[in-house]
């Protein structure tokens, strides 16, 4: 899921698990991830290393 995207929204309190485990790994690829905490509501984005794909071309033309 994480290799075909180019953004992750994700609803993730931090514990271990298949969640926590996508977005550090999403973050080490270089996605543009948003992280909403279920306990608190809160709203994490962490910028994307490198420019968002689809749009790259679309604002050459």
């Amino acid at each position: 899921m994480v290799n075909a995207s180019s953004r992750l929204i994700a609803v993730c309190n931090g514990t271990k698990g298949g969640t926590k485990y996508t977005v550090d790994y999403a973050m080490k690829k270089g996605l543009d991830v948003i992280v909403i905490n279920p306990d608190t509501l809160k709203r994490d984005h962490i910028p994307s290393a490198k420019p968002f794909a689809p749009f790259t071309n679309w604002f050459s033309r």
